[in-house]
């Protein structure tokens, strides 16, 4: 197993994520979701583990930056995380990141990058958000998140992606949630104003009955609390 990161998240899913599991935070949008996945890749990059950022909305000096606004130093782990820029591409500017996707609206040249991170070492693999793939490269893209999935499976690798539920088809909603391990929904209460946040448990294949749902708050420094 290894954690999440989320408080209480780690008792609702039985101990953690087993290795070789998908997990796939499903964000309403007018919630401030996209930080849980970079939570649990900083708590795992504490832990000792290699982790990788695949940024596809913002170059990876902004994510970085982000990292920071939550206190979180990434500075000090130096090549045990790996960016890999998904965006610089799209607006035509230079990119230092380890890895850069050369034609981020071809799902195809994902591949081979994710392929050969994963098969160096049991890493946490974090999308930033699944939702910017797959608007950019369409719903073919979701055929190669679910071979991503079996190399995870293949390498004990764990699979974490953002996904903000944009009104997708319930096609593509439908098949996101069958080759995911599990999804954990993160919400807000109100319409118009956002009155509390949330997270709860959709699915966790892993466990016989999986539930569990708590509020939370968002602190810079600090990340998600409970």
């Amino acid at each position: 197993m290894i954690p999440s990161g989320i408080p209480r998240l780690d008792s609702f899913l039985g101990g953690g994520i087993p290795k070789g599991k998908t997990i796939m935070y499903l964000i309403q949008p007018e919630v401030e979701g996209e930080i849980f996945g970079m939570q649990t890749l900083y708590k795992n990059l504490e832990e000792g583990r290699k982790g990788v950022f695949i940024t596809t909305k913002s170059d990876p000096q902004i994510i970085k930056e982000n990292f920071e606004k939550y206190g979180w130093d990434i500075s000090k782990y130096g090549d045990k995380l790996i960016f890999v820029d998904a965006y610089s591409s799209l607006i035509g500017s230079e990119s230092d990141a380890q890895y850069l996707i050369k034609n981020p609206n071809d799902i195809n040249s994902y591949d081979c990058i994710i392929k050969e991170i994963v098969e160096e070492s049991e890493a946490i693999v974090t999308f930033g958000s699944l939702s910017s793939i797959i608007d950019l490269c369409g719903d073919d893209a979701i055929k190669h998140v679910e071979e991503w999935n079996k190399m995870f499976n293949a390498n004990n690798a764990i699979g974490v992606y953002n996904f903000t539920n944009w009104p997708y088809s319930e096609e593509v909603k439908t098949k996101l949630n069958e080759i995911m391990n599990a999804v954990i929904r993160v919400g807000g209460i109100g319409e118009r104003v956002i009155l509390g946040q949330y997270y709860g448990i959709l699915k966790a294949d892993w466990l016989e009955k999986a539930k569990g749902n708590l509020m939370f708050k968002i602190a810079e420094p600090g990340g998600v609390k409970a």
